[in-house]
């Protein structure tokens, strides 16, 4: 449809209406509670926040928790990328973000997506049915998550596999990058 010489600078174009709205949509909202409350030091800015936030007048106990936080990270510093990056204890969660991510860069599945039509189209498949190749290549990869999901749910976590809110987190990191 928009895949050809004339469109596509018009579907590069679509790709970026998104991230505006998303820009635009920011000046709307305030500044997170916790950031007013407890890193500036903020009280009147991080009650307004939270007011606009929950839609209530009253929140004191939400007010109490962070004033606890705030008290009990007094004289601490601020961690840095390195701190981060060197400590033990959240070495597991950085691996097992590090590795998936980088191992989908290297299985090829990219220059898949990405040379699809092209290869389909080498192979001698008919035009009309090339973007119904590749959607369905999209599709299978979507399967294959989710059952990859219900099974490790099932099996490593032993736990039913939904929950409120699995499966909106099955759908959104469906795409292959965070599994």
């Amino acid at each position: 449809m928009m895949g050809n010489d004339d469109m596509w600078p018009f579907l590069l174009a679509i790709s970026s209406v998104p991230a505006i709205l998303h820009v635009g949509a920011l000046f709307f909202f305030p500044e997170s509670p916790r950031y007013l409350y407890i890193d500036k030091g903020d009280f009147e800015g991080g009650r307004k926040a939270l007011q606009w936030l929950w839609q209530e007048d009253d929140v004191k106990m939400e007010l109490e928790d962070m004033q606890n936080e705030r008290d009990s990270t007094q004289g601490e510093k601020a961690k840095t990328m390195k701190d981060v990056l060197t400590s033990r204890c959240v070495r597991w969660q950085l691996l097992t973000l590090a590795f998936p991510c980088s191992s989908i860069q290297f299985c090829g599945i990219n220059a898949l997506y990405f040379y699809a039509l092209d290869i389909f189209r080498e192979s001698g498949i008919p035009e009309e049915q090339r973007q119904y190749l590749t959607i369905g290549i999209g599709a299978t990869e979507l399967v294959a998550v989710v059952l990859c999901w219900l099974v490790l749910a099932k099996k490593t976590f032993n736990i039913p596999p939904v929950r409120k809110g699995e499966e909106e987190a099955a759908c959104c990191f469906s795409d292959g990058e965070v599994v």
